[in-house]
């Protein structure tokens, strides 16, 4: 195995912007969709999934990119070593993450998980 300073070369994470910018488009369009189908307008809906998704989708993603760069570093998609790091690093982003949707909840900027049946 690598020594962690060479999973930080440049060659080892030209992939990570781009895994950012997709974390980011997809967790606001998860958001801005259902806000928009209960008739919010688009721009009410982007600033509550500004506000709402951008704590928890940082930290999920520093802390997941941040392991997956350090644990696989320039291991590809055929390597066991590429999908045993990508368990690990967003096992480890959904545990740093969790902290934080509980505060953004408690804070009255989230609305926690609902109950089905109380929906019917």
């Amino acid at each position: 195995m690598s020594s962690p300073s060479v999973c930080w070369r440049w060659t080892a994470s030209p992939s990570w912007p781009r895994r950012l910018a997709f974390a980011y488009a997809f967790g606001y369009a998860l958001t801005v969709g259902p806000l928009m189908q209960d008739g919010v307008s688009f721009p009410r809906a982007m600033r509550d999934a500004f506000l709402s998704e951008t704590p928890s989708i940082t930290v999920m993603e520093v802390v997941a990119i941040g392991a997956d760069l350090w644990l696989a570093g320039e291991a590809g998609l055929t390597d066991a070593l590429f999908w045993s790091a990508l368990v690990v690093s967003l096992s480890l982003g959904l545990v740093a993450a969790y902290p934080v949707n509980v505060l953004l909840i408690r804070m009255g900027v989230k609305e926690g998980m609902m109950d089905p049946r109380d929906a019917a």
